[in-house]
């Protein structure tokens, strides 16, 4: 029952957006290509993910790519995943940005992704996880979550 609330909050979302970039023009996200420094980025945090147990941080000024270079990553990791039980969590600060990174994150890895703002439980994350290989949430989400 709250799987098909939460669904149905991501549906009555990308409304919401899209109404509001109605006319906008379309940028076709999936397509561009990383910069030379976000290539170098990308290619030295895949190098340390392969390791297990490792994680990175990339620290990077507003309008750099931060996204882009997730995005990449996430879709590396994601198309390596050949029995389909790997969950990529993007972590967004507010509601509003977990919303519009959703969309992004969307179209540019061509993944589902669901939103997930407010009270989740771990076994609500887990139920979600099963159709949406990509969620994005608030930290609030998260640690309810995790």
């Amino acid at each position: 029952e709250k799987y098909n609330k939460h669904k149905s909050e991501h549906k009555e979302a990308v409304q919401k957006l899209e109404e509001r970039e109605q006319g906008a023009k379309c940028i076709h996200r999936r397509w561009l290509q990383p910069r030379s420094y976000q290539a170098t980025i990308i290619k030295e945090v895949d190098k340390c993910l392969k390791e297990e147990g490792n994680s990175a941080i990339v620290v990077l000024p507003t309008g750099t790519g931060k996204t882009l270079i997730a995005s990449e990553l996430i879709r590396r990791r994601l198309s390596m995943d050949e029995g389909g039980n790997k969950v990529a969590v993007f972590v967004a600060p507010t509601i509003i940005l977990a919303l519009q990174q959703t969309e992004v994150l969307q179209e540019l890895t061509g993944y589902e992704v669901m939103p997930c703002c407010g009270e989740v439980t771990t076994e609500e994350l887990v139920e979600i996880s099963v159709d949406f290989p990509i969620v994005v949430c608030t930290p609030q989400a998260f640690l309810n979550g995790f």
